[in-house]
């Protein structure tokens, strides 16, 4: 019967935040919602699409709060009349920039080029062949295409 009594308050009237919060902690225990006996249909529907509205509010909330919480460290605090000299200078080099990050990238592709080479070295001389036939055949295919698609465009 509270569960019921409860339903006829929410169509009735706003309650405490108190009640609230109860209310949300009983449906997160119980993890299905049955209509209770004697309540319409019409009044458990209600019911139940209050608790998904609340629930909705509730996670809105919180994504706006994280949101504001992320971009408080990106503002700045400027007084009023205060006049900028010159753009911000960027000191700060990015991880995948600079002249190590490039020849380490230029090492790596070296490295995958002689493995292939010595996977093609080991391999079958029939297969190799046909790899190579293969290759071939879709090179002169791409050719083609780009043919097509330059006369085309003319």
């Amino acid at each position: 019967m509270r569960i019921a009594e409860q339903r006829k308050k929410d169509v009735t009237g706003p309650k405490p935040k108190r009640e609230e919060k109860q209310d949300i902690e009983d449906l997160k225990k119980t993890k299905t919602m049955q209509k209770s006996p004697g309540e319409t249909f019409f009044d458990f529907s209600r019911y139940r699409e209050k608790i998904k509205q609340k629930k909705l509010k509730k996670k809105n909330r919180l994504y706006e709060e994280l949101e504001a919480k992320d971009f408080e460290k990106f503002q700045d605090s400027v007084k009023f009349g205060e006049v900028a000299q010159a753009p911000p200078q960027i000191t700060a080099i990015p991880v995948n920039r600079g002249r190590n990050s490039q020849l380490s990238i230029y090492n790596d592709l070296q490295l995958m080029k002689e493995k292939n080479n010595l996977a093609r070295q080991q391999m079958n001389p029939a297969r190799k062949r046909l790899l190579e036939v293969e290759r071939e055949k879709f090179v002169t295919h791409y050719r083609n295409m780009k043919r097509k698609n330059m006369s085309n465009e003319s």
